[in-house]
This record gives C-alpha cells, structure tokens and sequence, in this order.
C-alpha cells in the first residue's frame, strides 16, 4: 500500500468530520456515537473487503492500543477547569 501524504490525510480527515457534522444536522433523532459508530463499522468493514480480516483486525488491534489510554474529551475540560480555577483558603 502506498503511503498518503499528510496533505491528503488531512483531506480526508476533514471530510470525515464534515460528513459527521451534515449527518448530525439533517437528522437531530441520531447521536454523535451512534453516526461515530457506524462510521466506524464502514471504514473496519472496507479494510476488512480489501485488505482481508486479519489485516483489518491486526490493523483496528495497533490503533486501540494507541487510542485506548486517552481520556475522554470532557473530563479534560474539566480538569483544565479545576486547575484554572483559584484555591481559596491558602497562606
């Protein structure tokens, strides 16, 4: 397989998050994990397809060991909060 440049990495990345954001709008009955979700289970599925499924699985077993210590986004907002926010009763 031949290696993308960060350019169209980046393309694509960015329509991903565009094609999330349109499906979001149109239909407000859909949440952001289930679109996630299925957006997911598109993209294993298309390796798997062209790839196989042991490639696929090895692939989706490299990537969770990467992503799966990463702190969900909004427990970082609210640590960055309570460390912006002044300590009262200090010397």
């Amino acid at each position: 397989m031949n290696k993308i440049s960060d350019d169209q990495a980046e393309r694509i990345a960015l329509a991903t998050r565009n094609l999330a954001r349109q499906l979001l709008r149109e239909d407000r009955d859909m949440t952001a994990p289930e679109v996630l979700a299925v957006m997911h289970a598109e993209v294993i599925g298309a390796m798997a397809m062209l790839f196989g499924g042991a490639a696929a699985a090895e692939s989706a077993r490299r990537a969770a060991g990467i992503i799966e210590c990463l702190p969900i986004f909004g427990d970082c907002l609210r640590e960055r909060n309570l460390l912006a926010m002044p300590c009262e009763g200090e010397a």
